[in-house]
């Protein structure tokens, strides 16, 4: 499937005594990677530079990804006619939205046996360059903000989710913008006259809700069936109810572990906490 990856690049160029600027700016989303092309105007070999790169994410505070490599960071010699920073963006962030990237070159050295130049206090340049979205082929998406989309890296989960009622369980399901999820549960009470048996089985919606850094949140509701097998030991007495069973609460994700809180209704039974532990992946 796609990933779609909707930015808007606004470029900062750190300015040498000699007008360098950074040129022909290219984004490219690839696989898991963002890849930044770019250009450093009049350079030469004989000049060595510091190249930082930053982002925000969804308008949030700017920040430096850890998971970069390529020309960025400490000594990068000009005169290439092409530089290009790799991001492994899924290392550092769940989801992408809206992204802005900003780059700052800094002269540190000059060889060149003609001129000598100090570095100076860069001044910000800032160009905007239109969103583009790239898989194969470099296509222009004008897209507003207002319409990006959430790109999860992590789609499904498995683990344990029991009730009061029915304590041993599993569930699995998936944790887009819309999923699906089953759920089956067991619980039973014996003693030296009787069992008691509670059979459980749902199914329903997932719905995302919202992302802060590596947390998100999706909320979860679905109907199934409550099955109570009986038998009585002394009078050889059995008997089988079916009820109409409402579940829903919020599936909590950090990372790859899921924790899920909820409630499970039971027609003319009551109501039984729910809660489950799993990973995601």
């Amino acid at each position: 499937m796609k990933r779609f990856l909707l930015f808007i690049i606004i470029l900062i160029t750190g300015l040498t005594g000699y007008t360098q600027t950074v040129e022909n700016i290219r984004v490219e989303p690839k696989d898991d990677k963002i890849l930044v092309h770019y250009r450093i105007g009049g350079s030469t070999n004989a000049q060595i530079y510091d190249v930082k790169f930053s982002c925000s994410i969804d308008g949030g505070p700017k920040f430096e990804p850890k998971s970069v490599y390529g020309d960025v960071k400490e000594n990068i010699r000009g005169g290439k006619s092409d530089y290009t920073i790799f991001w492994d963006v899924f290392k550092d962030l769940e989801e992408v939205g809206e992204a802005e990237f900003f780059i700052k070159v800094y002269l540190v050295k000059d060889e060149s046996p003609t001129r000598i130049a100090a570095p100076v206090q860069p001044q910000d340049q800032q160009q905007t360059i239109p969103a583009q979205q790239k898989e194969p082929q470099a296509t222009q998406n004008n897209t507003p903000p207002a319409a990006k989309k959430e790109t999860f890296r992590r789609k499904s989960y498995f683990g344990y989710c029991g009730s009061g009622a029915s304590p041993i369980g599993i569930s699995f399901g998936g944790l887009r913008n819309f999923g699906v999820y089953f759920t089956g549960r067991y619980g039973a009470n014996s003693n030296y006259y009787s069992t008691d048996v509670w059979l459980t089985v749902t199914g329903g919606l997932t719905k995302y809700i919202v992302t802060r850094g590596k947390y998100r949140l999706h909320a979860f509701a679905g109907i199934g069936r409550t099955a109570e097998i009986y038998e009585e030991y002394t009078y050889n007495t059995d008997w089988t109810k079916n009820y109409f069973t409402v579940d829903f609460g919020i599936i909590q994700v950090y990372n790859w572990v899921n924790v899920t809180l909820g409630l499970e209704v039971v027609k003319d039974n009551g109501v039984n906490p729910v809660i489950g532990l799993g990973f995601v992946f």
